[in-house]
């Protein structure tokens, strides 16, 4: 993923980090929302970051592709709640994966830093996500929609 200010962002690497996260959910959206339709609904969970709430330096774009999310999530929420589909955004902080658990290997100083963020001391694990996503999709929530939700061991309620 690319990383700079905005004074380091070409427009090139700008539309690229954009169109790759925000084509990705709009072209899913676009196919999957007719045959959701077609079966009486449902739900839609967006991946969003905290990023736009906690911006960092040299991200620019990255947490403003993150940002629009949010947005999205909530102008679906209101287009698509007559057809029975919810639509939320789940706010990830800091999850151990294979992606983030190798970058960390080689930058164990970015590690440091996560924990110092993080309230609960730890990286979150993929299982913990999980369940929030299983809520969300859930009858459990028939009553969420349009909502942004932190999972970040409460990063951004500092």
């Amino acid at each position: 993923m690319y990383s700079g200010s905005i004074l380091e962002t070409s427009e090139e690497e700008w539309n690229k980090v954009i169109n790759t996260i925000l084509m990705s959910i709009f072209l899913v959206s676009k196919y999957a929302v007719p045959e959701m339709i077609k079966s009486g609904g449902g739900s839609i969970i967006n991946a969003g970051s905290v990023l736009p709430l906690v911006a960092i330096a040299n991200n620019a774009v990255y947490c403003t592709s993150k940002a629009v999310i949010y947005q999205l999530t909530r102008c679906m929420a209101i287009d698509l709640a007559s057809h029975n589909i919810r639509v939320n955004c789940i706010c990830l902080g800091q999850v151990s994966t294979p992606l983030y658990n190798s970058l960390m290997e080689k930058h164990p100083d970015l590690l440091q830093r996560d924990l110092n963020m993080i309230p609960l001391g730890r990286i979150a694990k993929p299982e913990e996500v999980a369940s929030v996503v299983l809520y969300l999709a859930s009858d459990e929530s028939s009553y969420v929609t349009g909502t942004v939700l932190a999972v970040d061991g409460g990063w951004t309620a500092q």
